[in-house]
């Protein structure tokens, strides 16, 4: 179970308390009213419901979802129909299949793994459904059993229809809540490198197509990196893929260091693959100049080539060597990357661990 699906269930069972402690109140609500009308077919059945509700709670907190939901599904729908015979469609109860509907597929989308749940939100509005259009076509053409004051109506009408809103809005915003966690993770786990936690090769080409988009406008320019660890596979091969994965990370760690404040506000990492990395940087040629950001560039390989990276006290043969290109308008971005990429094979036949320009 990942991050994500705990966080659903845990967020689930809150909810669950809470509609059961809300339909309680409900029905003790219910039964208390129908006592004072002298329904007493309803105050019975509520008496059997509060009943219900109160076992649910051991189903709640026992997390057997599947019995809990039953017994909802099955309790409303049983008391709507009885309420509506026995005081009339005016009342409001047969409304409540509208809130029924819209908590299943809620519960549908938190347990779209558990085989139980597959049939049920079918299951559910087809019947209710049924339900509704029965009750209306049969209430068309019979009286209620009791007669109710049409203020008493009215007042019934009004709570159910404010508890019915009120049930719908709470599992709407917790669904999109939920929802909008659940893509933001998404989001997270596309755009950043679960190793080295930088942005991934989609996130830098988003990135590179708007930077492309604003150069051409004549707003600014960028100028591309394009990194590569000297002797990484030497690295790995020696010392291991643990060493190896702790080497990417360090160097990640190090070029974020070397940033000043101001420059990370104009500079994107990414991991391009492997041990290749991309540095993208911004330059408006007034508050950030091209030579600020080879200045940069320079610093970073300095830095990171200087760190002691260290495997059980062996000091690691670590360095970088960086193909660096700036994009002007009218270029595209394979041109640029070209001309990086021309860089960085020069700076390898030269001898590694430097930039070349």
């Amino acid at each position: 179970m990942t991050i994500s699906e705990i966080d659903k269930h845990k967020k689930f069972f809150y909810l669950a308390l809470f509609f059961n402690i809300a339909l309680l109140l409900v029905h003790t609500t219910f039964l208390i009213t129908f006592y004072l009308i002298s329904v007493k077919e309803m105050f019975y059945f509520n008496i059997a419901s509060v009943s219900l509700y109160l076992f649910a709670f051991f189903l709640v907190f026992k997390r057997y979802i599947q019995a809990f939901l039953l017994l909802v599904i099955i309790e409303v729908q049983v008391h709507l129909v009885e309420a509506t015979l026995l005081i009339g469609w005016e009342s409001g109860f047969p409304m409540y299949p509208f809130g029924l509907i819209a908590i299943i597929y809620y519960t549908k989308y938190i347990y779209y793994d558990k085989k139980f749940m597959k049939p049920i939100p079918t299951i559910v509005s087809v019947s209710s459904i049924i339900e509704f259009l029965v009750l209306t076509l049969y209430m068309f053409h019979h009286e209620p059993y009791y007669t109710i004051d049409t203020k008493i109506l009215h007042k019934f009408m009004i709570f159910n229809s404010m508890l019915i809103f009120m049930l719908i809005m709470v599992a709407l915003v917790d669904y999109t809540n939920v929802v909008l966690e659940t893509e933001k993770k998404l989001h997270n786990i596309a755009d950043f490198d679960e190793l080295t936690q930088v942005y991934t090769r989609r996130k830098i080409h988003e990135i590179l197509n708007e930077y492309h988009k604003m150069a051409e406008r004549g707003k600014k320019d960028f100028c591309i990196s394009i990194i590569d660890v000297d002797s990484f596979k030497y690295i790995n091969d020696t010392f291991g893929h643990d060493t190896g994965d702790y080497v990417l990370k360090t160097i990640c760690r190090q070029i974020n260091e070397s940033l000043a404040p101001n420059e990370k506000k104009y500079t994107d990492l990414a991991r391009w693959g492997g041990d290749e990395f991309l540095i993208v940087q911004q330059y408006d040629g007034k508050a950030t100049t091209l030579e600020q950001c080879r200045n940069t560039i320079e610093t970073v390989q300095r830095n990171v080539s200087a760190y002691s990276f260290l495997s059980r006290e062996t000091r690691l043969p670590v360095s970088l060597t960086i193909g660096f290109a700036s994009h002007h308008k009218g270029m595209s971005i394979d041109e640029t990357f070209k001309t990086a990429d021309e860089n960085l094979y020069r700076g390898k036949v030269k001898g590694k661990n430097t930039v070349v320009f």
